[in-house]
């Protein structure tokens, strides 16, 4: 006992603290050092953890070459806006048109091609397969600009034969000549009776025949080509028919009624 109060007599005359004291200032300091090691060391894992991705270097020569390829991989929508102009309209535009198909619209540049300019829609009654209502859907869709436009018209051309007398002096007789005749299809031989109306479109021969008065093998060509083109829209269209002279389209055109 006398040798533990000496100690601490001792340390009170030094002013040390005492030995339990240090302990503990030693033991935390350790206890933080630890601490901090650890932290240090699952910061430095988490960092060799994460996956960094960078991205390559881009030259301008890279970013030409994605250039060209994205401008190739394009497509290209092109939507017709109508009306268009049927003198600069192509067979994919007018087949765009409901209604008009391939070979209408093939026949439509083909026509344009051979006459030129296409004045005036009407003149496209000419071709085969266009009738009236043809003639109506194209106009909903298309037109000819006013530097184009010229009226069509249907001009019926009517022939006569002339006859010449020439008379000599020397005699009394007189001489008469008659110029060579046309080369044309013979006329039909017309009954008594004059025409009467027909439908054109529904009758048969026989009764086309019988209403126009008109022979029943021209009759038969007339239907022929009515299945042909799918009906009559208008009277010119009694022109793709062989047989038909202007003569002939005189006589019969106001009896026909097309529907």
């Amino acid at each position: 006992m006398n040798g533990e109060n000496d100690f601490e007599e001792k340390d009170k005359q030094t002013g040390k603290k005492p030995l339990a004291t240090e302990l503990y200032f030693v033991i935390i300091i350790a206890v933080f050092i630890v601490v901090f090691a650890a932290a240090w060391l699952l910061d430095t894992e988490d960092e060799k953890a994460e996956i960094y991705y960078k991205a390559p270097d881009v030259t301008e020569a890279d970013t030409e070459i994605f250039d060209s390829k994205l401008a190739t991989t394009k497509v290209s929508i092109e939507v017709t806006q109508f009306p268009i102009d049927i003198n600069l309209a192509t067979v994919d535009q007018l087949c765009e048109i409901n209604g008009i198909g391939e070979v209408i619209a093939q026949k439509i540049i083909d026509y344009r091609t051979e006459v030129g300019i296409i004045h005036d829609l009407k003149e496209l009654e000419q071709i085969s397969g266009i009738g009236e209502s043809t003639i109506k859907l194209l106009a909903e869709n298309v037109f000819v600009s006013n530097s184009d436009y010229i009226p069509f018209t249907t001009t019926i051309v009517t022939t006569t034969k002339i006859t010449t007398t020439a008379v000599k002096n020397t005699t009394t007789r007189e001489i008469t000549t008659t110029a060579p005749p046309e080369s044309e299809v013979p006329e039909p031989e017309f009954e008594d009776d004059s025409p009467r109306e027909v439908h054109i479109n529904y009758a048969n021969a026989d009764e086309i025949a019988d209403s126009l008065k008109i022979s029943h093998e021209l009759a038969e060509q007339i239907v022929s080509v009515r299945e042909q083109i799918g009906g009559y829209s208008t009277l010119e269209e009694l022109y793709l028919v062989d047989s038909m002279t202007q003569n002939i389209m005189l006589q019969i055109m106001d009896h026909i009624v097309i529907d």
